[in-house]
Order: structure tokens, then sequence, then C-alpha cells
């Protein structure tokens, strides 16, 4: 079996907070800068309504958009509508990257097929009713790309586990 080279990008609060009536429960504008630089020209896997909450999708990245809906479709070029986890593809082709971007259930669903994790740690709280999955025993930290006195931006990797 191939292994996937999936990535998971969120942004949580300290108590895993990642959303709150399909809606982010913050605005912090340096977050969603590095959300969109990062993820800028690659393929995004998002659940249907995450994909409904965003303002503005990008021409070029490649949306899966992940729905239990089989009557939901989408007549945007750049956009795909899949109904299972094996419809996202192992790896991206021609230097993409495959993001996995939520929601919860999308996380939850993916995290054991991950590569890394790109976490935006919120250092407060906020309420919510959508978080992100535990996955610190799976991972471990790999670097802190940004901090402040209000975000910290880290990326993990998967621990290997021995033969």
């Amino acid at each position: 079996m191939k292994e996937c080279e999936w990535i998971s990008i969120a942004a949580m609060d300290i108590n895993r907070v990642i959303g709150s009536e399909n809606k982010l429960p913050w605005n912090i504008p340096k977050d969603m800068n590095w959300f969109k630089t990062a993820t800028k020209g690659h393929i995004l896997v998002i659940g249907r309504k995450t994909f409904e909450s965003m303002k503005k999708i990008y021409s070029e990245n490649e949306y899966y958009i992940l729905t239990r809906n089989r009557n939901y479709t989408s007549d945007q070029v750049n956009v795909k509508v899949i109904h299972q986890i094996e419809e996202i593809p192992d790896t991206g082709s021609e230097g993409k990257k495959v993001w996995i971007c939520g929601g919860s259930e999308i996380y939850k669903a993916t995290i054991g097929k991950c590569k890394y994790l790109y976490i935006t740690q919120i250092k407060r709280t906020f309420e919510g009713n959508k978080y992100f999955p535990e996955f610190e025993s799976d991972f471990y930290l790999e670097q802190v790309f940004y901090e402040d006195e209000e975000i910290s931006i880290k990326k993990y990797i998967r621990v290997t586990k021995g033969v």
C-alpha cells in the first residue's frame, strides 16, 4: 500500500476548538494569510459545510469536496465532489500537495493517514462546537514557523513506528 502524503492544516484554540456553527470563531488575518500562502496552488480536501462557509475559493487551487450528500454538485471547474475518503489522491501531482482542510469530521477520518500536521495554536479560548482530534501520541513537533503573543504556527510529523 502506498503511503499517503496528506497534510492536515488547522487552527485551534487552547481547548482544540476549530469551529462554531460552521464558522471560525475568530478573525486572525495573519493565520488566514498563512493558510492561503501554504495551500496556494495545491489540492484542498474540504467537507461540504466547510466549503460552503468559505467566502472565496481560488482558481489556482483544486478543491475536493467530501460529502455524504449524493446530490451535491458544483459547476466550478476546479471543484470535484467526492463521497469517500478513498477518492482523495494519495499524493499530489506536478508538485502539488494534498491539504486536508476540515471540518472536524474530515480531520477525524483522515488524520490516521496524514504525514504532516500544520497547526496554528491560538493562545486563547473560544466558544465552539467543533474540535480538532487528538494527535499528540502519533506526531512530534518538528518546527515552529511563527510565534507571537496571539498564535503559534507549528509543523508536526508522524512518528514512524519500528518494525
